[in-house]
């Protein structure tokens, strides 16, 4: 399908994206590794958990949820990367579609857990809200938890400055997340959220819809 992002590079990064995160060293994938163990943590994944990850990729987090005995969807808008994925994970069922678009009416179910790692940066804040609020809504079972892990600062300001200390290296086509602007979107929508600073550029968010009364709070701690 026809996708509002540009596909071409996620298709070309395919064959080199495992080689590319793992080896990573500083920005943008600093404690790559670090951020999808602390996912799997957050999650707290059980046999049989019906298991969705937004922006599959090549399946490296979805790979560690079907290794504890889960029942794994992903979805993603490269064809090459889905190819990659499938390979690793044969019993996964895996989809093509946009994340922002109509997902399939294979879709229609409801996950005890949705997860997504260094996907989300490649939509602006009002985008990722409206996602997250969507899934929470339509896709999220009754007492499901949502976590994302990726390219994120504690605070808008921090990742002002970071980017100062990086110069050119900085993408400007990227929006990449701050924990204090997220957390005060995501409460407006309605939602609980924590968010935990995994490296100097990563951090992982810990999403519900609450049961009020509730308070929202703002976890900024290192791993």
């Amino acid at each position: 399908m026809k996708s509002k992002y540009p596909v071409g590079p996620f298709d070309e990064w395919a064959d080199s994206y495992d080689h590319s995160v793992a080896s990573a060293q500083g920005f943008p994938h600093e404690g790559y590794e670090k951020v999808l163990c602390r996912v799997v943590q957050e999650a707290n994944p059980r046999p049989g958990m019906r298991i969705l990850d937004l922006g599959v990729g090549t399946g490296n987090l979805a790979e560690r949820f079907l290794s504890v005995g889960c029942k794994v969807w992903g979805i993603d808008f490269s064809k090459n990367m889905l190819d990659k994925a499938r390979r690793k994970l044969p019993t996964a069922i895996l989809m093509q579609t946009d994340l922002l678009d109509g997902w399939p009416v294979e879709m229609q179910i409801r996950f005890n857990r949705v997860v997504s790692t260094y996907a989300l940066h490649h939509f602006d804040l009002n985008a990722k809200r409206r996602l997250v609020v969507r899934v929470s809504r339509q896709y999220l079972a009754q007492d499901g938890v949502i976590v994302i892990g990726d390219i994120s600062f504690p605070t808008a300001q921090a990742r002002v400055e970071f980017r100062k200390s990086l110069g050119n290296v900085w993408d400007d086509e990227e929006v990449y997340w701050a924990g204090d602007e997220t957390i005060a979107a995501f409460t407006e929508a309605g939602l609980r959220t924590e968010y935990i600073q995994i490296s100097t550029c990563g951090g992982v968010y810990i999403i519900s819809a609450p049961t009020p009364p509730y308070q929202v709070r703002l976890m900024l701690k290192r791993c």
